[in-house]
């Protein structure tokens, strides 16, 4: 009786070691696995981020002025737009030296 325990704790320990040992620590932090279909208005846009190729799915996040973040589509026109206008207007902006 004793040794099957023995063998059932060792079991749980092994099981929740390689769970820990098995999580991966550079995972993305930000994938999209759906697309935002409604176009945003520039003037609500802050910044985006391209997500990164380790994703399932190609995604750009859109964030806007007031922090919520939308997951969009970076073959789309109007996302290509976005990107580029928000690209201008902090190429614009001033360097801190």
């Amino acid at each position: 009786m004793k040794f099957t325990h023995l063998v059932m704790a060792a079991l749980l320990i092994a099981a929740l070691c390689s769970q820990t040992l098995g999580s991966n620590a550079h995972t993305p932090d930000i994938c999209c696995f759906s697309y935002h279909k409604v176009k945003l208005q520039r003037k609500t846009l802050a910044r985006y981020e391209v997500t990164r190729t380790d994703c399932t799915k190609p995604g750009v996040v859109l964030v806007t002025r007031s922090g919520k973040q939308t997951c969009v589509n970076p073959a789309e026109p109007w996302v290509k737009d976005r990107m580029q206008y928000l690209d201008q207007i902090f190429s614009s902006l001033p360097v801190d030296s």
